[in-house]
C-alpha cells in the first residue's frame, strides 16, 4: 500500500519525508529533489505496521506536519 503527499513548496531543493511512529521513532525516510509549487510524492507504506503515524514534511524553509491511519 502507498499514500500520497501533496504539499506546496515555496523554492525549489530537496525535500525529506519522515514518518513518525506513535513512540517518537522515525521509521521511514524518503527524500527527493523538487521544484517550486506544488509538489505530489507517493510514498509505500507497505513495509508499517497498522497503527497511527505522523509525517513530516521538511522542505527549503518550512515544515508541515500531518497524521494517518495504516490498517
Amino acid at each position: 500500500s502507498s499514500i500520497q503527499l501533496s504539499f506546496y513548496q515555496h523554492q525549489p531543493g530537496k525535500t525529506h519525508i519522515n514518518i513518525i511512529a506513535a513512540n517518537g521513532k522515525v521509521v521511514k525516510t524518503v527524500a527527493a529533489n523538487n521544484n517550486s509549487g506544488r509538489s505530489s510524492m507517493i510514498t509505500d507504506i507497505s513495509d508499517l505496521s497498522s497503527a497511527s503515524y505522523i509525517i513530516q514534511i521538511k522542505t527549503p524553509g518550512n515544515i508541515f506536519y500531518s497524521r494517518f491511519i495504516k490498517q
